[in-house]
């Protein structure tokens, strides 16, 4: 077998090897990443039923406000989008996911801790 085709096989066998490294590395995450939405799901779901015992909250206002704070970006999809804001300090825009200012290091008082 010539030189020139060793070498291509070598390196789609190595390629091949890389890929295989790669599906398993992001099998785990994803599998992590399902732990912590389950364990999410589990906290938020303890945390419903815990306000709905010690208050006059039912689903009805749970949907309410799940429905308002999902349009806080403007965009009804279903998930807490970030905004454009203004820095409180040097005024320059900076997004609402920010803790600081990424230009003068002010701190950003966001909307919502879980965004």
């Amino acid at each position: 077998m010539p030189s020139r085709q060793k070498q291509q096989i070598s390196d789609a066998a190595h390629e091949a090897q890389r890929a295989t490294d790669r599906a398993a590395r992001l099998e785990n995450e994803l599998t992590q990443l399902r732990r912590k939405v389950d364990r999410f799901a589990l906290t938020s779901q303890a945390m419903w039923e815990l306000l709905k015992e010690t208050t006059e909250l039912n689903e009805e206002d749970l949907v309410k406000r799940m429905d308002e704070i999902d349009l806080r970006d403007g965009t009804p999809d279903g998930k807490i989008g970030t905004q454009v804001i203004e820095c409180p300090e040097c005024k320059r825009p900076v997004s609402s996911a920010r803790d600081s200012c990424m230009y003068c290091g002010a701190d950003i008082d966001r909307k919502h801790l879980f965004g």
